[in-house]
């Protein structure tokens, strides 16, 4: 979708991903954590950049770009279910695993809801956690996201079983086995410019 950004944080900077990043993203490294190996960012071929990138750059999507401040690609938000007449849209985010622990997401995502918010004028701006992630979960509400209600996704991550796995009994709640699958219990949470003005973490944050 034809949306322009180009925004400047604290410690990234923000634009419309080039096919060219693409390649340096198949460099990243891997979560040592394996419950999130889903989130790691896969290994393609140049056939497959092409077409990944296509696919979430197309239609009602569009793909950002998280860069420090010497180029690097840290990370990128995928936007989808852009409705410029209802002004919304959906988000998600995905960080390098070797650099998580920077400062990098919260940046970004700051960044992120001020153009949204400021520049476009959009009116809403929603996105999908996990149960079992309470660190991300409290990020976004302490941006001043709400929950709307509880879901059920597929676990497209078949490193782990987290229902047969000790390590994972304390989340294994948030898993049931449906249809020959693994489903996870999910948010759904919302964010209106309001509640993003209000917030303590922009405050803290400007």
């Amino acid at each position: 979708m034809n949306i322009f950004i180009d925004e400047t944080g604290k410690k990234v900077k923000l634009k419309n991903m080039r096919v060219s990043q693409v390649k340096q993203m198949t460099q990243w490294g891997s979560h040592k954590d394996r419950l999130f190996a889903d989130y790691d960012f896969p290994k393609f071929e140049n056939d497959e950049i092409i077409r990944w990138f296509k696919v979430k750059s197309t239609g009602n999507r569009a793909i950002v770009a998280i860069t420090d401040f010497y180029g690097e690609v840290v990370g990128y938000i995928s936007l989808r279910k852009i409705r410029t007449f209802f002004k919304t849209a959906e988000f998600g985010v995905v960080l390098n695993p070797d650099k998580i622990e920077n400062g990098y997401g919260t940046d970004a995502l700051n960044t992120l809801a001020k153009w949204f918010f400021n520049k476009l004028k959009y009116k809403k701006l929603y996105l999908t956690v996990a149960k079992y992630n309470d660190r991300a979960y409290r990020i976004y509400k302490k941006m001043g996201f709400e929950a709307l209600k509880f879901t059920e996704e597929s676990f497209d991550n078949y490193e782990i079983n987290p229902l047969s796995d000790d390590k994972y009994k304390s989340i294994s709640k948030y898993f049931t086995v449906k249809r020959g699958g693994i489903f996870v219990s999910c948010i759904k949470m919302q964010l209106t410019r309001e509640k993003f003005e209000e917030s303590k973490y922009l405050k803290n944050y400007i």
